[in-house]
């Protein structure tokens, strides 16, 4: 009998001797709009690549989600805030992100992140907090050129 990939996703991620919690705060969510999603990926940063998600009611600023018994390893961790409730992370014609969205590591200063930018290191036995915060597409590169502006200011 085959098992589907996904099945078989779910069952590496849980095989191993050492496990660990983690727990990911999502920051910047706009309050009473939609729903707030995040994924713990460990081979892409797509719905099939990220076998563990967590959702909730867009309540708060903040909130946070509890991954428990997650293998020693490096993970990537993502989130969006399903603004129109649709129950899909929209994007226009060309593949832009039309609703917030975080990812963990160096990936949320990156225009065009990779999985790899998304690694974050997992121990058993340790504090392992994650924050992501959601900005929409191009937040990144507004957040460069103010950066650029306030230092040649202070010369």
């Amino acid at each position: 009998m085959k098992l589907p990939l996904a099945a078989i996703l779910a069952v590496s991620l849980f095989s191993s001797a050492h496990a660990a919690d983690v727990v990911v705060t999502i920051s910047g969510i706009e309050p009473g709009k939609g729903q707030v999603k995040v994924g713990v990926c460990n081979t892409e940063l797509s719905r099939k690549g990220c076998p563990l998600t967590g959702e909730a009611d867009a309540l708060a600023e903040s909130q946070t989600f509890i991954f428990e018994g997650l293998p020693e390893g490096s993970y990537g961790f993502n989130g969006y805030q399903d603004m129109n409730s649709n129950q899909d992370f929209d994007r226009n014609m060309i593949g832009i992100p039309q609703e917030p969205y975080a990812l963990s590591g160096i990936a949320a200063e990156k225009t065009i992140p990779s999985f790899k930018d998304t690694l974050t290191p997992v121990f058993d036995g340790s504090d392992n907090q994650v924050g992501i915060r959601l900005q929409r597409f191009g937040d990144n590169k507004k957040k460069k050129s103010e950066r650029s502006a306030s230092v040649s200011q202070r010369d």
